[in-house]
């Protein structure tokens, strides 16, 4: 196998394929680096991934990023300089940096979408360190198919390489042991079947992933190994130094016991702070409503002000009851027909108060004959109401909103179309995430739970439908959501 790896000997040539691997093949506005610490807040850029034009050169850092332990900086704890949008393409959500034993230096990552993972960034650190133990890797060493197999062999996780030019495979003993590979007797096509057949078997997409017929796309999921959880990472490399596919194994059982802690959690606080929120939103009606005497001006401002907000809390404790009943399976629908046009109807009924607080006016454009689906009339009512509420709250004053009911081949078809700000390029890849939520939303002072879209879609789903961004939409944004139409329609 014949590679253009670097040829240089330095500690830092020899980090530049970890740095692919950890980035991955395909980065979005996520940067990894080496770099050695000129001076408190100065760092010099000795290597990167993706390549940038700032290599050799020394920019400004965050304090405190550079420290002999790990470190993980969110934006909102420090002040991040203006190289650093331009290393990662956007603003850093965060940035990661962890010590290179041996070598002085640090391996650093920075994000604009997710958090880096100071577990994996410590595996190659690392890594880096342990191929300086080595001695110096010539350029014929590293030219050759044992080069790629002495780095992933001194990988400390598992890892796999599938080289598509000659079906070579590259794996290490982590590897070989989590998923019982034997070192004698199996042949390299025979290795990249069982991989194909694993990801057939425990994708947890409907009928597993067929590699053959997506040799190129890059996808996740979750196995068991005993007590143990691992995510897999299934990438296509092609950047010209590697062609193939890359599986990458990594051990998640502590990060899914601290999420299910942290879930039951919420739950648990959430059910508890239901009774009382209500009692309160009660007792606050009834103050409004003059069951203690007349309240002044001033009075009725301040408890319209906390009806107002106790009502924005009973939402919130409502959706995180409602994202825990689906991710546990007990969220219950009471299936019938439903008329789609006159839910839509009743819903914009409902939800006037609300648009009209931010200026907007919601048109329904419907034909009279009615479309009728088999649906939880409440849960659709619920769906309709979260698309309503978010384009009302990002549309300009003054403009509309639309909810367009169509008849398509099978299936009805809802548009929610406003004329907003729009959705970021770089939040749509999150939009139906559980607590994701535009940065842009906090600047414009509408926060919210950021669970509506991914409650939306998991009733849409259990509903056998569909919802979408329209991507198309040029002005503002469009939700399509499509349910199969009931029997005889």
């Amino acid at each position: 196998m014949q590679t253009d790896l670097p040829a240089d000997d330095s500690p830092v040539a020899t980090a530049r394929a970890i740095l692919q691997l950890l980035v991955g093949p395909a980065p979005k506005q996520m940067v990894a680096l080496v770099a050695s610490c000129e001076k408190p807040g100065r760092i010099r850029i000795e290597e990167a991934f993706p390549p940038v034009q700032t290599v050799g050169e020394t920019i400004a850092a965050p304090d405190g990023l550079c420290e002999e332990q790990p470190r993980l900086l969110a934006v909102g704890q420090v002040r991040v300089p203006l190289a650093w949008t331009a290393l990662c393409g956007a603003r850093p959500l965060a940035i990661a940096a962890v010590p290179i034993a041996g070598i002085g230096r640090f391996l650093i990552c920075a994000s604009a979408h997710v958090q880096p993972d100071l577990a994996l960034m410590g595996y190659a650190a690392e890594t880096i360190s342990r191929l300086q133990g080595m001695g110096p890797l010539t350029a014929r060493e590293y030219h050759t198919s044992q080069g790629l197999q002495s780095l992933i062999n001194n990988l400390p996780i598992p890892l796999i390489f599938v080289d598509s030019r000659n079906i070579e495979v590259f794996l290490n003993e982590p590897a070989r042991t989590l998923l019982e590979i034997p070192r004698e007797g199996l042949s390299n096509r025979r290795v990249a079947a069982r991989l194909a057949r694993l990801a057939a078997d425990e994708f947890p997409a409907s009928g597993g992933f067929d590699l053959a017929s997506a040799p190129h796309e890059d996808f996740a999921f979750e196995i068991e190994r005993g007590e143990r959880t691992y995510k897999v990472e299934s990438r296509w490399v092609d950047d010209g130094v590697l062609l193939g596919r890359m599986w990458l194994f990594r051990d998640v059982t502590r990060e899914k016991a601290a999420a299910r802690i942290k879930d039951q959690l919420v739950a648990t606080v959430s059910h508890e702070l239901r009774t009382p929120l209500t009692a309160i939103i009660g007792s606050l009606g009834l103050l409004q409503g003059g069951a203690a005497g007349a309240l002044t001006d001033q009075s009725a401002k301040l408890v319209t002000m906390a009806r107002k907000n106790g009502d924005r809390l009973v939402k919130i404790v409502n959706d995180l009851l409602d994202m825990e009943k689906m991710q546990s399976g007990k969220m219950q629908y009471t299936f019938a027909p439903v008329d789609l046009g006159g839910l839509i109807g009743e819903v914009v009924v409902q939800n006037l108060p609300y648009t009209q607080g931010f200026g907007v006016e919601v048109r329904v454009e419907a034909d009279d004959e009615p479309v009728t689906v088999l649906a939880d009339e409440g849960r659709i009512a619920q769906v309709l109401t979260n698309l309503i509420s978010n384009a009302a709250k990002f549309s300009r004053r003054g403009s509309e909103v639309i909810l367009r009911l169509e008849r398509g081949a099978g299936v009805a078809r809802i548009s929610v179309i406003d004329k907003g700000r729009g959705i970021s390029e770089e939040f749509r890849k999150h939009l139906f995430a559980r607590f994701s939520q535009d940065r842009e939303s906090a600047v414009t002072g509408h926060p919210g739970s950021g669970l509506g879209l991914a409650i939306t879609r998991s009733i849409v789903e259990a509903h056998g439908g569909t919802i979408r961004l329209d991507e198309t939409t040029k002005i503002g944004s469009t939700f399509m959501v499509e349910l199969p139409l009931a029997k005889g329609e």
